[in-house]
């Protein structure tokens, strides 16, 4: 386990001030249909619409809202799919439990086994982790086909999340502080990029049932 604190002294609120000093590559001035998708499935506890998906002031923003045992969420992906790089995404996730904000790659190989890597915010924490050609029969612990670390941080103000995937390592920083680095399980498939918005039940971190309604704000996506 990796514990790191990391504060952002008076950065509750996104600025589109921000954004604007460097061209980003994605800075959700508006949801370009050609370059993301948006999900329509089940995860967790959460069904995944596109009602729940908005741009405002800039930013790209996922609600995720219900009561009792009926929630809805959101998320979206690239059409493109990437084989590595470093890539930064500034995310508010809430400053209540019981959602997830994740910002993370995903895909399966032709015999099902997935290759992830992961920067997963939720009350208060962060864990990072990376899949690759894993099976939930291997389990949930490190191993060879999957590593993750915990990470206190001051989730409730806006942070920059890095994820810097390279042949045979995959390393994590928080507002340009390293936080851990994984050699072991490296995805090897093209992926691509997923921001998403949702709770589960099973996951005893999450804090769940949520406070609603909740967002997940991501003010822009650079590689």
């Amino acid at each position: 386990m990796i514990l790191l604190l990391i504060s952002c002294p008076g950065a509750d609120a996104l600025s589109p001030a921000d954004s604007a000093e460097v061209p980003r590559w994605e800075s959700f001035d508006t949801l370009d249909p050609g370059r993301w998708l948006t999900a329509d499935w089940t995860l967790g506890k959460s069904q995944l619409v596109a009602d729940n998906v908005t741009i405002q002031d800039g930013h790209l923003v996922l609600d995720h809202a219900g009561a009792g045992d009926t929630w809805s969420g959101a998320e979206v992906y690239t059409a493109d799919t990437f084989t590595g790089g470093q890539f930064t995404a500034r995310v508010q996730p809430p400053a209540s439990p019981g959602t997830v904000c994740a910002f993370f790659f995903y895909g399966t190989d032709p015999e099902g086994l997935v290759h992830e890597i992961d920067v997963e915010l939720l009350d208060g924490r962060l864990v990072v982790g990376t899949f690759a050609a894993w099976h939930p029969s291997h389990g949930y612990e490190n191993g060879p086909t999957r590593e993750y670390a915990w990470i206190d941080v001051a989730t409730g103000g806006v942070l920059d999340y890095t994820i810097d995937w390279q042949p045979g390592a995959v390393s994590f920083a928080v507002d340009g502080t390293a936080v851990a680095t994984f050699t072991t399980a490296v995805p090897t498939l093209s992926l691509p990029i997923h921001l998403n918005h949702w709770t589960s039940d099973t996951w005893p971190e999450v804090g769940y049932p949520p406070r609603s309604p909740l967002q997940c704000r991501f003010d822009f996506v650079d590689r």
